[in-house]
């Protein structure tokens, strides 16, 4: 059977015509025919969440910034030196640390840098004091920096040829 012929078969199944949906349609198949591919689902879940945390960032600090100025007795440098550090940082690691996807492979870095900049997030959350949030806000823009060219190279690799051009516009309408 020619792959015109295969084709024309999984279209009748996916139709409902018969022969059985079941017999000629699987997992990959139907996340295929819905849009998107299963990378897709892979890019969702993996670079994409680096790139909404760095996109992310400049908001959060902001909000962050404002709530804790009074209770904190914060001063205009002080709130714009909270808002910038972590950009500061990202810039940094970005420029220095950005190689380490091409030594040790742009999953592993991808996956540690989102679980660094969670885990750091979080515990900005429970900072008692100026300095530590400093730090704190410090370290997410390290592994923000050190994520974001791994995570813009993997996220291009990861969708199918036939819907890359999609989701690498999502991607540049979203995050820039």
């Amino acid at each position: 059977m020619d792959s015109e012929e295969n084709e024309k078969t999984h279209l009748k199944a996916a139709t409902g015509a018969s022969p059985s949906i079941r017999q000629f349609l699987t997992i990959g198949d139907a996340i295929e025919r819905i849009g998107c591919g299963f990378g897709s689902v892979l890019y969702v879940l993996g670079p994409y969440g680096v790139l909404i945390m760095s996109g992310a960032e400049i908001s959060v600090m902001t909000i962050v910034s404002l709530m804790v100025r009074c209770p904190w007795n914060l001063s205009t440098a002080s709130v714009s030196a909270l808002q910038i550090i972590g950009l500061v940082f990202f810039t940094i690691s970005t420029i220095s640390l950005s190689h380490l996807g091409d030594k040790y492979g742009r999953k592993p870095v991808v996956l540690l840098t989102t679980l660094g900049t969670i885990v750091f997030g979080i515990l900005c959350g429970f900072c008692k004091e100026f300095w530590q949030l400093m730090v704190c806000r410090a370290c997410v823009g390290v592994f923000l920096g050190v994520g974001i060219g791994p995570a813009m190279s993997y996220s291009t690799e990861i969708p199918t040829i036939r819907f890359r051009a999609f989701w690498y516009g999502i991607k540049r309408s979203w995050v820039g």
